[in-house]
C-alpha cells in the first residue's frame, strides 16, 4: 500500500477541542518513593499503583501530569464506557487537572486498519478527556507514512506535545521514528514538545540535529532504576518507558 489515507476528519474521528497550554519548569517521571521537592511537574502512570500512591505519600493533584505510557492493558480499560466513567471520576476526586492522551499499540507490521482503528480510539478518548474538562496534553504517535494524515491529523496544529520515544532501539525504530518526527513538526507545528525515553543518548543526539523547543523527559522505567541504584538501562533493551 503506496497511497496516503484520507485526514482524519475526513473518515470520522471526534474534533479534539483545545488542549493543554505550554506547561514550564521542570518535570520529572514519578515513581513511588521518590520526593516532592525536586521538580514543578511530576509525570505519574496511572494503572501500575502509581498515582493511588503518590497521593498517599502527598502529592501535590495541581502538579500531577497523568499519563497511560505503558502496555496496552492500561490503555484498554479506558475504551470501556462504565470503567471509563469511573475512572475520570476517581481521578476528579483526587482534583487531578492535567492528562496525556493514551495511544494504542500501531507497529507497522500490523494490518493498516488496525493501525486506523487504534489512532481513532486514541482520538475518541482524548476528545472525552477534554469534554470531561481536563487539561489534555497531545500525544502526538505515528506508524507507517500512509498513516501520516490520520495519526497527525486528528490534532491539527498544537503548541504543546508529547512524543512516546520508548521504542527507539535499533536501527530501522529509529529511522522511523526521525521521520515521523520530522513530519510532525511540519503538520502540527507545536511551539514545545515534550519527548519522553528511555533511549536518552540516540533522542538527545537527534534532538540536537532539528530545529525547535525540546525537553527530553527520563521514562517511568529510567526514574525506577535511578532511584534502585540500577544505573542507566542499556541501549536498546527496554520495550516501554
Amino acid at each position: 500500500m503506496s497511497h496516503m489515507w484520507p485526514p482524519a476528519n475526513q473518515i470520522g474521528f471526534p474534533p479534539i477541542g483545545k488542549t493543554c497550554e505550554i506547561l514550564q519548569g521542570k518535570v520529572l517521571s514519578w515513581v513511588p518513593g521518590m520526593r516532592f521537592d525536586i521538580a514543578d511537574w511530576y509525570f505519574v502512570l496511572n494503572g501500575k499503583g502509581d498515582l493511588g500512591k503518590y497521593f498517599e505519600q502527598g502529592g501535590d493533584p495541581k502538579k500531577v501530569i497523568v499519563h497511560y505510557h505503558a502496555f496496552d492493558d492500561i490503555n484498554e480499560p479506558l475504551w470501556h464506557r462504565g470503567t471509563f466513567e469511573r475512572k475520570m471520576k476517581k481521578l476528579k476526586a483526587w482534583g487531578v487537572e492535567h492528562m496525556v492522551s493514551p495511544d494504542f499499540s500501531v507497529w507497522g507490521d500490523m494490518p493498516y486498519i488496525t493501525q486506523a482503528y487504534n489512532f481513532y480510539r486514541a482520538a475518541v478518548i482524548a476528545y472525552d478527556f477534554v469534554k470531561w474538562g481536563f487539561k489534555v496534553l497531545p500525544n502526538a504517535n505515528w506508524s507507517i507514512p500512509a498513516l501520516y494524515p490520520v495519526s497527525f491529523g486528528m490534532w491539527g496544529k498544537r503548541d504543546f506535545v508529547i512524543v512516546d520515544g520508548a521504542h527507539t532501539r535499533d536501527d530501522f525504530s529509529q529511522k522511523m521514528f526521525k521521520r515521523g518526527f520530522l513530519e510532525m513538526l511540519k503538520v502540527v507545528k507545536p511551539k514545545l514538545i515534550w519527548v519522553y525515553t528511555t533511549n536518552i543518548g540516540f533522542m538527545e543526539k537527534f534532538l540536537r540535529e532539528v530545529p525547535g523547543n525540546f525537553l527530553v523527559l527520563p521514562s517511568r522505567r529510567y526514574s525506577l532504576r535511578t532511584l534502585h541504584g540500577l544505573g542507566k538501562p542499556k541501549k536498546g533493551v527496554l520495550k516501554n518507558g
